[in-house]
């Protein structure tokens, strides 16, 4: 995984913290990146709800991250990052309560409205200017989110050292990447599953079939039986 540092440009900061990003500082937190399979899909079909249903679950998840943990999300085309700096909390207790409180609900109230997602959750330092952030977890989280090969969240490989417990993570010798499975940490959202979720993931299987997303519907079930 390469050093170089990938630019995020930033437009604002929620609150109280805006005014602290005027000269870039360091901090240390969690960088999530992710994105919605099928979302391009059903923009290019001309789907007359894709814009109202997208812009409804965003401003959700928005309203968690800002206002339960005064950090940021901001969305671009079909991908989604967030920016959610640690205080004093223990690293553990922190990612854990983040994924509990507001990652698992969001990603279930996603995939319902037909907004699967995948993505990788870096743990790390970066440095947050007035119009930007970037470092070396924003570089792990960007790499990581796009390599894997199914509907769930990963631990990006440096986070990993940080020994995340095992709920509401599990470890997973079999995470499907594009270039073939390696093992690693990934988000446990089995229990949270809902009938609607089970209704909507049979419709979405149903419409993929001879599609090349197909494969990733069967890479998520295979993963669901092992969070039993």
């Amino acid at each position: 995984m390469s050093d170089n540092t990938i630019p995020i440009y930033l437009t604002k900061f929620p609150g109280d913290l805006r005014d602290k990003y005027i000269k870039p500082i360091t901090y240390t937190g969690l960088i999530i990146v992710l994105d919605s399979l099928g979302m391009k899909k059903r923009s290019l079909e001309k789907d007359p709800k894709v814009f109202e249903d997208w812009k409804r679950v965003i401003d959700d998840f928005r309203y968690d991250v800002e206002y339960k943990f005064r950090s940021f999300l901001f969305s671009f085309s079909d991908t989604i990052m967030i920016v959610c700096p640690n205080g004093s909390m223990n690293i553990n207790q922190f990612i854990n309560k983040f994924a509990v409180d507001i990652l698992i609900p969001n990603f279930i109230k996603f995939f319902v409205n037909e907004f699967p997602l995948r993505g990788s959750l870096s743990y790390g330092e970066y440095k947050v200017g007035q119009n930007l952030v970037l470092g070396k977890a924003v570089n792990d989280a960007s790499i990581c989110h796009d390599k894997t090969d199914w509907i769930g969240i990963t631990i990006s490989p440096s986070t990993n050292y940080y020994s995340v417990d095992r709920y509401p993570f599990i470890y997973y010798p079999q995470i499907p990447y594009k270039t073939g499975n390696l093992p690693g940490w990934a988000l446990n959202w089995y229990h949270n599953i809902t009938e609607e979720f089970k209704m909507t993931y049979r419709k979405l299987v149903s419409e993929n079939q001879g599609t090349n997303i197909i494969a990733k519907y069967i890479n998520t079930k295979t993963f669901l039986e092992k969070c039993k």
